[in-house]
């Protein structure tokens, strides 16, 4: 069976770690409980981790790029070369 690819843009990263729309914080983390089941491959792209590199909040950067690689490692590889996020 082929593995999907699934890319996952700047937005979907931050909703984990929102206060302001619980909501979608919900549906996120739903969405990540979920992967460890699937046969998905996780794509970002090198833009992801520039916009999130660039990111002022320093706490909320290193928990972001802190999330990406646990979800990357865990789950499949880094479409990018920046060696912000350890593949």
């Amino acid at each position: 069976m082929a593995v999907e690819r699934l890319y996952l843009e700047t937005s979907v990263w931050n909703f984990l770690l929102v206060e302001d729309a619980p909501e979608r914080r919900a549906a996120t983390e739903r969405f990540f409980q979920i992967l460890p089941a699937r046969r998905w491959e996780i794509a970002i792209s090198e833009l992801v981790i520039d916009e999130i590199t660039a990111t002022r909040d320093e706490n909320r950067r290193i928990g972001l790029l802190a999330i990406i690689h646990r979800a990357v490692s865990d789950h499949s590889k880094v479409a990018a070369s920046n060696p912000a996020c350890v593949r």
